[in-house]
């Protein structure tokens, strides 16, 4: 459940390595490209970019060119998946305003460009050392990672059935040409109907990966869970309070409730949790 990788992207520059595991495709776009850019050959980028309208009429098509993301032998994949995900954000920018992708696409390409650039520069002149990072597309209820490997899990679970994650990025995933409701079979809180039905499913699932998420760590590893809830969706229901008494089940000793305030959503959600346990098993 680590969406776009970036808590691994801060655990990389603080030289830890890190493995990201999502069920979303696009999220792992995402976060392929982010760790990525952190430690790339700057000239190799500028080469492939030097002509936007030319790899903008290649990704202008009904699905995304298998070079693009298929082409595992080639060297230079990962720069064409930082222009592929230029483009669908330059897609969702265009749904969301009037101007077209025609005129997206290059401005949003540069600003990744300069981005990259500026951050290569930083880190050279810091001398940084860049952590590793494995990106893995995988359900947090059957996590592709040996047992007891893992120093420290931080993740954010989805809040119950607050977000439909894969609406919102519905053109992007279809465009790399996957299933959505294949996907939502597997995803947390997208299954059910009627609050009592969804939050039964929700926390039967939520069991499962706390189970995972004990497998995986090693004794005494720290687990941190940052969790929120709209209790007027859930019908007054509190996430945190289920989420502490299944993890404990678990093995994992609570240890705090440290209590985040968002900002901009007061009408539908006041606060958010970061849970800390440890891994007692």
């Amino acid at each position: 459940m680590a969406g776009s990788a970036t808590v691994s992207v801060e655990a990389n520059l603080l030289g830890i390595d890190s493995i990201s595991v999502d069920l979303s495709p696009f999220c792992g776009l995402m976060g392929r490209v982010k760790t990525f850019a952190l430690d790339l050959d700057f000239k190799t980028l500028q080469s492939i970019t030097k002509d936007p309208k030319e790899l903008l009429e290649k990704l202008k098509k009904e699905k995304v060119p298998d070079y693009f993301i298929n082409n595992k032998e080639d060297k230079k994949r990962s720069y064409y998946e930082t222009v592929l995900l230029a483009f669908l954000d330059s897609m969702g920018f265009a749904s969301r305003s009037s101007s077209s992708i025609d005129k997206l696409f290059p401005r949003v390409l540069e600003r990744y460009i300069s981005t990259i650039k500026y951050f290569q520069e930083a880190r050279q002149k810091l001398n940084l050392k860049i952590g590793k990072s494995k990106i893995l597309q995988g359900s947090v209820l059957n996590l592709p990672i040996e047992d007891d490997s893992i120093d420290a899990i931080i993740t954010s679970p989805p809040y119950s059935f607050a977000i439909d994650y894969l609406k919102n990025d519905q053109p992007q995933l279809e465009y790399l040409g996957y299933n959505l409701e294949s996907l939502r079979e597997e995803m947390i809180g997208l299954q059910g109907r009627g609050v009592e039905n969804k939050l039964e499913i929700y926390f039967d699932k939520m069991n499962i990966a706390l189970k995972e998420m004990q497998r995986v760590s090693k004794k005494n590893a720290p687990i941190i869970i940052i969790i929120g809830t709209n209790d007027i969706q859930t019908n007054g229901v509190i996430l945190e309070t289920k989420v502490i008494e299944l993890a404990e089940k678990q093995g994992l000793k609570f240890e705090l409730d440290l209590i985040k305030p968002i900002r901009g959503l007061q009408n539908t959600m006041k606060n958010e949790s970061i849970l800390f346990f440890t891994n007692l098993k």
